[in-house]
């Protein structure tokens, strides 16, 4: 499986157990240019906002289980729960 960095700009408080801003995580799915991600037990998916930067919107597993692109239908036009830049490990 393919593995990212993601440093989050915002919010600048995203923690979890691992720490705080850098994490990594697991590419489970693509679609386009939009990701399906596994990071810190939860899924989000990845949309484009330019460069390395992307809007990271939570979905829960069962639409992590869904064909791309998860379940767009709910989780289109809410707002990005983070910003964050993604990197190839």
């Amino acid at each position: 499986m393919r593995l990212v960095s993601v440093v989050v700009s915002e919010p600048w408080s995203f923690v979890d157990e691992q720490g705080s801003n850098i994490f990594r995580a697991t590419v489970r799915a693509t679609d386009g240019e939009a990701l399906l991600l596994l990071l810190s037990g939860q899924h989000y998916v990845a949309t484009p906002r330019g460069g390395e930067a992307f809007s990271l919107i939570p979905v829960t597993d069962e639409q992590s289980r869904e064909a791309p692109p998860w379940g767009r239908d709910r989780w289109r036009g809410q707002p990005a729960a983070l910003l964050a830049a993604l990197r190839d490990l």
